[in-house]
This record gives structure tokens, C-alpha cells and sequence, in this order.
């Protein structure tokens, strides 16, 4: 009986031992990768060797997802640079309090605006508020951006972060807000279960609209889990690695059976469907008809909540409108009445001016300084890669010349010069 006892004791032994060793070399091996990681963010080895991307973003119970104060890292997705977030949420070097005797300039938009592909330095928010000094404005610029933000997103992002003292807006300020055309009519309009937007109430009324709030994924990331989870990513680089894994996939790397190609399929940006639909919902929203389609009840819901939380604050709003030219119209085509791209710059116009809203026409800014559309998809894109997707430094030059003309002509009388 002893000699059995005493084997049972000495193979429980081995096997805590073994656990323990095996527990052992998977800490050594966590530490050591934890350790390269680090390692390879050095400059320069950044640049080029793996590194863990930052986790910069956090629920938001207005907004449903928001840029976290102090977090800091690189953004490797497309280009690679430093990224930081101020104490107040915004992609901005420290504001060391209110605003001195200039206006706040506030830049909201999606991933465009907030640039996480280029340094903050690069950022034509940066840029535009260091051309406003050398005029002797001692205007301050704050990036508002937000990947993914649709104009309901931008706006309660404003209001948000505005709450807070030291981004408190005052009469005179600008907020600009930038948006591709077609988000206007877009089912992202209604909100989803990641952010707000607006939609039919209880009461059957258009209001903001917060689905995310009772998603099992928005609860827990805003619970003591996800808190706990945001603060073991901040501190590990390993951590960074397997959450973005869990997001993109374990083998996401490996090369995927190519779908097969449509054939006859037009590219939207060559359709003229979706900017006569724009010119149409904008004239019916202007001319209040009845009744409304859902889609054009949302755009006006937005319209008068940006009237009443903004403009009647005596607060001067610019709306940047991208993508109206198509895509592939010639610059002929920009001095044609009749074509969509008119259109609807006119009827948007038309319809931002009931709400006191100036309004920029990106793409007829561009043609009127000389930039054709090949010289704009230089702007775009980096190494292989140019002439797609977000702006590139050359890119964030001119934009940065747009707003700091948007700044100085933020009067009505001013708003010709301003992309029209």
C-alpha cells in the first residue's frame, strides 16, 4: 500500500513539475517576445521590422466609439508613424488649457482628417493652423478626426468632446466638417450597432439614434473587462499583437482564392444615379415637400440638429463635401449646368444655406487651383500604393491650403472663395 501511495505522490510530482516548467518556459518565451517587440520599435527600426499597432480607440456612450485619452503608438496600416492622443481624445499636442485670444478651429471628419498614416506634424490640421500664425491668426486648429465617422458621428463627436472645459466652443468659432457626398444618403445615416446616427423613436419621430448601447460588444468593452483589457494593451505589446490578430484573423496573411470578377460591372464613381439622388433628397429637404423618404428625413434630422447645437451657438460651420465631380468627369464637365456634379453641388449649397451652413465643394476647389484629376490621386497614397487611399504629405499640403481659406473666409459674404 505504501509503494503505491508513494508512486502516486511521485508521479504527482512530475506532473506539477512539468506543468511548472511548461508554465515556466511559455512566460520566458512571452517575456523574450515582449522584449523584441519593444526592440524593433527603436527608430529606425520601426520603419521597417514588425512592430505591434497601437490600440487607440474606446467606447463612447454618445458617440459609440472614441480616439482614448494618452493613447500612444504606430500606425502601420497603409503607412507607418507615430501616433499619440492628447489628454482630451484628439490627435493634438498637448492644449495646455483654453484657447488664448484666437478662435478654436474645430476639424471634423473620418480617417481622412485624422491622418493616423502621417506625423502629426505632416497633418494639413497642423499645417493650416501654422499658415494661420504666419497671417498673424493666433487661431488654434484641433483635429476632430475619426475613422469611419458619418455626419451623425462627427456631430455628436463634437458635442462630446466639447463638454469638456478646455474645448469649450465660443461665438466665432469654426467647426468644419468634411464628408464624402454619398454618407448623406447612406443606411449608415439610421446608426449602427458600433455608432450613432438618426432614426424613427417610439413616438415615430426622427431623433439620434444608439443601437450599439445594447450590443453585447459595446457593454463589455465599456465595462470593468474592456477597461481591464485596454489597460493590459496599453502596458503589453504582446497583447496589442493577439487582439489584432483576434481582429484581422490568425492566418490572415494567406493567400485567398480570387473571387471572379463582374464583368459588366460600372464602378459607382462613374454612375450619375447616386449625385442626381443627392440633388433631388437636398431639394426636397429645402423645399420642406411632404412627405419625406426615410433617408431625406435623416439628412434634415441632422441638418436642424447641427442649426440648433452649433450655428444658433454663434458658431460660423463649413461643410468640406468630397466626391461630387464623380470621379471621372472631365474638367469640362465643371462648367455644364446640367451635369450631376452641378446639380447637386447647387442643390446641397442651396440646402445648407436654410441652416446658415456654408458649404465647399472639394473637387471644384481643386479644379479652380489648377489640380486635375490625375494631379489628385498624386495626393493619395504611399509607395506602391500612390495614387490610393488616404493623403499622403503632398496631399495634406493642399488640403492644408483649403482650410486655411476656409478660416479666413468664414463670412457669409466670403463664402464664394471658399470651393464653389
Amino acid at each position: 500500500m505504501k509503494t503505491v501511495h508513494s508512486r502516486c505522490r511521485l508521479t504527482f510530482r512530475r506532473v506539477v513539475r512539468g506543468a511548472g516548467g511548461l508554465l515556466a518556459g511559455l512566460v520566458l518565451a512571452c517575456l523574450l517576445f515582449e522584449g523584441l517587440l519593444r526592440l524593433t520599435e527603436l527608430p529606425p527600426a520601426w520603419k521597417v521590422l514588425p512592430v505591434a499597432q497601437a490600440n487607440l480607440y474606446a467606447p463612447d456612450p454618445l458617440v459609440g466609439y472614441r480616439l482614448r485619452p494618452g493613447a500612444h503608438g504606430l500606425w502601420i496600416t497603409e503607412n507607418r508613424a507615430p501616433v499619440t492622443i492628447n489628454a482630451e481624445g484628439l490627435r493634438n499636442p498637448p492644449l495646455n488649457g483654453p484657447a488664448g485670444v484666437g478662435r478654436q478651429v474645430y476639424a471634423l471628419g473620418d480617417s481622412m482628417v485624422e491622418a493616423l498614416q502621417v506625423t502629426d506634424g505632416e497633418t494639413f490640421v497642423r499645417l493650416s493652423e501654422q499658415a494661420l500664425q504666419r497671417r498673424g491668426q493666433a487661431d488654434r486648429v484641433l483635429n476632430f478626426g475619426l475613422s469611419g465617422a458619418t455626419p451623425p458621428v462627427q456631430l455628436w463627436r463634437f458635442l462630446s468632446l466639447t463638454r469638456q472645459a478646455v474645448l469649450s466652443p465660443r461665438p466665432g468659432d469654426v467647426v468644419i466638417f468634411s464628408i464624402s457626398y454619398s454618407d448623406f444618403l447612406a443606411p449608415e445615416m439610421a446608426g449602427t450597432g458600433e455608432f450613432v446616427g438618426y432614426d424613427r423613436n417610439a413616438d415615430g419621430q426622427i431623433g439620434p439614434n444608439r443601437p450599439f448601447l445594447a450590443s453585447r460588444g459595446y457593454q463589455m468593452r465599456s465595462g470593468p473587462v474592456g477597461e481591464a483589457i485596454y489597460q493590459v494593451m496599453d502596458l503589453s505589446r504582446l497583447a496589442l499583437v493577439l487582439n489584432q490578430r483576434k481582429n484581422v484573423g490568425l492566418l490572415a496573411e494567406l493567400p485567398k482564392a480570387a473571387s471572379k470578377p463582374a464583368a459588366t460591372a460600372i464602378p459607382d464613381a462613374c454612375q450619375a444615379n447616386p449625385r442626381q439622388a443627392l440633388a433631388t433628397a437636398a431639394g426636397h429637404v429645402r423645399q420642406a415637400a411632404t412627405p419625406l423618404s426615410l433617408p431625406e428625413q435623416r439628412l434634415q434630422a441632422w441638418l436642424d440638429d447641427v442649426r440648433k447645437q452649433v450655428v444658433s451657438h454663434g458658431l460660423k460651420v463649413v461643410v468640406v463635401v468630397r466626391g461630387l465631380s464623380g470621379g471621372c468627369l472631365s474638367p469640362d464637365e465643371a462648367v455644364q449646368e446640367a451635369s450631376p456634379w452641378r446639380s447637386a453641388s447647387a442643390a446641397l449649397r442651396d440646402l445648407f444655406a436654410t441652416r446658415d451652413i456654408q458649404m465647399a465643394d472639394l473637387d471644384q476647389w481643386l479644379l479652380s487651383r489648377g489640380i486635375t484629376r490625375a494631379q489628385e490621386s498624386s495626393l493619395h497614397g504611399f509607395g506602391a500604393a500612390l495614387g490610393y487611399g488616404h493623403l499622403n504629405p503632398d496631399g495634406h499640403r493642399v488640403w492644408a491650403d483649403l482650410y486655411e481659406e476656409l478660416v479666413v473666409n468664414t463670412s457669409p459674404a466670403a463664402c464664394g472663395s471658399c470651393g464653389g
